[in-house]
């Protein structure tokens, strides 16, 4: 199984002038997680597509990622739910 140390930290992924650009890089990250099994990254990544869509406006759509990481991270999963709070102002 592929750990974390394998994909980049999410800190190096972002580009804050290219929101729409980093959306997809997230989205890819996001998917090579999902499918070797890196929960934790997985739902990282999906939290900060979330907060790509909040940084443009469209609200309803990054509440649409947080309500899935929301459903997913069980057990609660440590790093996902910090990020997940710090995106949904909690």
């Amino acid at each position: 199984m592929t750990m974390a140390q394998d994909f980049p930290p999410i800190h190096k992924v972002w580009n804050y002038n290219k929101p729409v650009v980093t959306r997809e890089k997230f989205l890819e990250l996001a998917e090579a997680a999902k499918q070797v099994g890196n929960k934790a990254y997985y739902l990282e990544a999906m939290t900060q597509v979330a907060r790509t869509y909040s940084l443009v406006g469209e609200f309803v759509s990054a509440e649409k990622y947080l309500n899935l990481v929301e459903t997913e991270n069980e057990p609660p999963l440590l790093l996902p739910s910090i990020r997940y709070n710090l995106e949904k102002g909690s």
